[in-house]
Formats: structure tokens, C-alpha cells, sequence
């Protein structure tokens, strides 16, 4: 996406608050439609095995909302330190009041229309401990309430996670390069960790309950962090570009018509190779499949469109964030 000429929006920032970008409700918009579609698919049956595997994938939604909150809660915190006297203390403020009131309204709801029979990724009764985990932000560190007390909940404890550690992250992280070494190092503790906490649990995890482990060892915050990584990366990579500053018209305006071509055939041809691998028997064998999904919203982020492409593509994600704005805004930033 870029940002267009006439989107004063993207350009002024008022009394001091954070500037809005249009490119980025845009991108919150592509992720709803990916997560839409993914569910959308779950009640369709008998769908041909092609358009199964790319329904699927539209869960990687959930990676690129991620990355855009990691972007704009950097640029966010990097605007008020000026001015905010109490920056962390305003910053958690602000979190609790978009994510808690919401979600324990959504833990009740669930538990009295569901009940706290086995669902949502287990085989077991949900316990008063599932329950008061998943209502302190703590559930991403139990298989067992992780996902099964509010059904995608799962999410909402990695933002939660990722909140605890953005202000030590802010202070620390101060340039491209350590970035991209936070990039590396969250990717391989997190995997080790992912490995090892897997190798410990098996035992307690046989039968029909591996499954239960399996989901746990995607979804809990260790084998997601370092996709937050890759937006604080890509934070920094875009503070390098006049545009998000200045207001230019094309983030990479001074490129080529044909270096643009280029860099949109290259996305394409790196989400094409990671759609083949979906389908062949070996799969993803070196890097997580959602990893080398965020590695391609990173690339969405920052490849250069022409305005044309752009206004259009923009105004199709703005109108799915519209539409969703009223639930949207109390679950990410």
C-alpha cells in the first residue's frame, strides 16, 4: 500500500496525537477479509482441495493484524514520548480500556451459552483455573485454556503478551539494524522454547489429546513473538521513508514505473512459492508457515503500488474496517 497525495490524514498529526494512515486501516481490512474467509469456508462442504488450502490460509489474518499493531503502537509510543509525562503508565490505560472490558464481557458470554463442557481445542472440562487464566491474559501459557474458554482468544492473550514487553522493547530498540536482530533472536528462543516446553508435555499429552498440544504449541505467544518482531522491524524500515514523515505521495515515489512492477512481481511470485508449498507433501520444513506469511505482509507493507492500484485497494480495505470498526476497535489498536 502507499499513501496517497490527498490523504491529509496521513500527513498532519493534531496537538500531538499519533498520525493516522489510511494504508494501515486498509491493511486491517485485508486481514478481516482473510479471517472471514477462513470461517466463511468452515461451512462450506465438500470445497475442492485447492480453494480448501487457500481458505485456510486466510487464518494468517491474523499474523498481518500483528504486524500493523506492533507498526502503529511503536509509532504511537515514539509520538507521545515528547509530551506524555506518564508514557507507559497512559499506554497501559489505554490497552486495558480497548481490551479488557470487551473480552470478560466475551468470557461471560461464552461460559453461559456454551458452558464449560469440552470445546474449542480440548477434550476436557473447562476449570475454574481455565477460566481465571484466560481472564488475567494469561491463558497463551495452558493448553488447556488457551483457546477454549473464548473461541480465538488465543490472539488476544499474544497482543496482551506483547503489550508486557513493548515498553522494554521501545526503550531498547532503536534502529533498523537491532531490529532486525530482535528479528533473529525472538525467532530462534522462541523456537527453541517451542521444542523444548513440546518435548516436556508429550507424555502428559497422549492419544486423542496430542491434538490438544499441537494447537497449543502453534498458538501460544513463544511461537508467535518474533511475527511482532517482523512489525517493529518493518516499523523502523518504514521510519527510513520520507513519506511516513513528510506526506510524500508514494512511499517509494522515486522508483521506476518498472522497478514498481518488479517489486509487486516479486511479492507475488513469494506468495505464490509459499501457497505451492501448501500443497506439496514436504511442507514447510526450514521456516514456519506463518512466519513466511508475515515475511510476506512485511514485503505488503512496504512494496510501492501506483496511485491508481493504490486508491482502489485502499478504499476496499477501509470499507471492510468501517463496517467492522464497532467490534475492531476494542480488540486491536
Amino acid at each position: 500500500m502507499a499513501v496517497t497525495a490527498n490523504n491529509r490524514s496521513n500527513r498532519e498529526s493534531t496537538g500531538g496525537q499519533p498520525q493516522h494512515f489510511d494504508w494501515i486501516d486498509a491493511l486491517r481490512g485485508f486481514a478481516i477479509l482473510a479471517v472471514m474467509l477462513v470461517h466463511s469456508s468452515q461451512f462450506v462442504r465438500n470445497l475442492p482441495k485447492p480453494l480448501e488450502l487457500i481458505a485456510n490460509q486466510g487464518a494468517r489474518g491474523v499474523q498481518l493484524f500483528f504486524i500493523v499493531s506492533a507498526v502503529t503502537l511503536m509509532h504511537s509510543l515514539k509520538v507521545r514520548e515528547s509530551f506524555d509525562g506518564f508514557l507507559i503508565f497512559n499506554f497501559y490505560v489505554r490497552r486495558f480500556f480497548r481490551i479488557v472490558p470487551m473480552f470478560w464481557v466475551a468470557i461471560v458470554g461464552y461460559v453461559l451459552l456454551e458452558g464449560t463442557g469440552p470445546h474449542y481445542g480440548t477434550s476436557q472440562r473447562m476449570s475454574p483455573w481455565d477460566i481465571g487464566l484466560t481472564a488475567v491474559f494469561l491463558h497463551t501459557w495452558s493448553p488447556n485454556a488457551i483457546n477454549s474458554v473464548v473461541p480465538g482468544g488465543w490472539s488476544i492473550t499474544a497482543e496482551a503478551m506483547f503489550y508486557v514487553c513493548l515498553p522494554f522493547l521501545f526503550r531498547r530498540i532503536k534502529s533498523l539494524a537491532e531490529g532486525g536482530l530482535l528479528v533473529l533472536a525472538s525467532f530462534f528462543l522462541g523456537s527453541l522454547l517451542t521444542k523444548l516446553v513440546f518435548w516436556f508435555l508429550s507424555p502428559w499429552f497422549d492419544g486423542e489429546e496430542q491434538h490438544v498440544l499441537e494447537l497449543f504449541r502453534f498458538l501460544w505467544f513463544p511461537n508467535q513473538c518474533y511475527i511482532f518482531a517482523l512489525g517493529i522491524l518493518t516499523y523502523f524500515v518504514l521510519k527510513q521513508v520520507p513519506s511516513v514523515e513528510g506526506g510524500r505521495s508514494s512511499r517509494f515515489s522515486g522508483l521506476s514505473p518498472a522497478m514498481k512492477k518488479l517489486a509487486i512481481a516479486l511479492h507475488l511470485i513469494w506468495l505464490f512459492g509459499i501457497f505451492a508449498l501448501s500443497f506439496s507433501s514436504g511442507g514447510y520444513r526450514y521456516l514456519p508457515e506463518h512466519f513466511l506469511f508475515g515475511l510476506v505482509f512485511v514485503i505488503l507493507v512496504l512494496v510501492p503500488e501506483s496511485d491508481r492500484h493504490t486508491c482502489r485497494s485502499t478504499r476496499v480495505g477501509l470499507r471492510l474496517v468501517r463496517h467492522c470498526k464497532p467490534l475492531l476497535g476494542h480488540v486491536y489498536p
